[in-house]
């Protein structure tokens, strides 16, 4: 009797490792589970952190409007574009910088007729200053800061998936001209004439020019700046931003903002020496290039298009 059912229950136990040998392992998702509810509840564990303001916004956005990135790092294309532009820029300060040294007045003049903006160019019929005047600057500040700004948001379109170097050049091409138009609209219908022998601005885009028997001559990147500024705002307006001397981040938006409400209250303003028309110029195309080129790239207008999907 013993032998057989001793016999039986081996017979049993063999059948379950053949069994058991054949199956393919299956993890258990279910005791898993239960291990991370355990430790979940363990005493020794520390409590999560509260989420930080940011964090509690981006719970509530959605991650593709302004956050997925390349997993390879910026689109090489665009950033080529963007050195392309700083090179360009690099390279009319250069000539500025040589002319003042070597007090050289037949390039200093060439400089004048070609790369900068004035109504005297424009009756000449040299409407090419329209797009070249964006890449000229002669004070050392105004073009570093410039240049420095032109790299931040050029980064910042590099990480946005769709985002390729023929919409970054476009983009900033159509900024440069549309500052300047901007600029020369607003000086023609302004009613009072400044008498500044020289200005300039930090994000002075056309405001770091000149004035001379109050001819007023305009130059600079910024108009290009702000439109590209405005696109990266509407595609990720909170990508953190980090200011000199602030140690905390600053959503773009917020930055982006605030400028352009400066530049709107001192748009008239006869003591101002930034060409504030020129940055608004500037943000007005950067924006309607994105809504009209972009905005399936995801950003503010897929954020409002799914807040009035759910309301419906």
């Amino acid at each position: 009797m013993h032998s057989r059912a001793t016999q039986s229950i081996l017979a049993r136990l063999r059948g379950q490792l053949t069994a058991l040998r054949t199956q393919k392992p299956v993890r258990s998702f279910q005791s898993s589970a239960k291990m991370d509810t355990f430790f979940s509840q363990s005493p020794f564990r520390r409590p999560a952190p509260e989420p930080s303001i940011f964090e509690r916004v981006s719970r509530f956005t959605p991650r593709r409007a302004y956050s997925q990135v390349y997993w390879g790092g910026p689109d090489p294309g665009v950033m080529r574009t963007v050195w392309t532009i700083i090179t360009l820029n690099a390279a009319v300060f250069g000539a500025w910088q040589y002319a003042e040294m070597k007090k050289d007045r037949k390039v200093e003049r060439q400089l004048y007729e070609n790369v900068t903006l004035m109504e005297a160019n424009i009756q000449a019929g040299r409407s090419h200053t329209l797009l070249t005047s964006a890449f000229s600057h002669r004070d050392v500040g105004h073009f570093a800061f410039n240049m420095f700004a032109l790299h931040a948001f050029g980064s910042l379109l590099a990480t946005v998936p769709g985002v390729s170097g023929v919409y970054v050049t476009a983009l900033a091409v159509g900024s440069a001209a549309a500052g300047s138009v901007a600029w020369l609209y607003h000086l023609k219908t302004k009613s009072q004439s400044q008498s500044v022998s020289r200005t300039r601005g930090v994000w002075s885009g056309f405001g770091g020019g000149q004035i001379t028997r109050h001819i007023q001559v305009g130059l600079g990147a910024s108009g290009m700046v702000m439109g590209m500024g405005a696109a990266a705002t509407l595609l990720k307006p909170f990508a953190p931003m980090y200011l000199m001397f602030i140690p905390i981040p600053i959503p773009l938006w917020i930055l982006t903002t605030g400028y352009f409400a400066f530049d709107t209250y001192f748009l008239n303003s006869d003591t101002s020496r930034t060409g504030h028309s020129a940055h608004l110029g500037g943000a007005v195309f950067g924006a309607a290039f994105y809504f009209l080129a972009l905005r399936s790239r995801g950003g503010i207008w897929t954020m409002l298009s799914r807040g009035l999907r759910r309301r419906r």
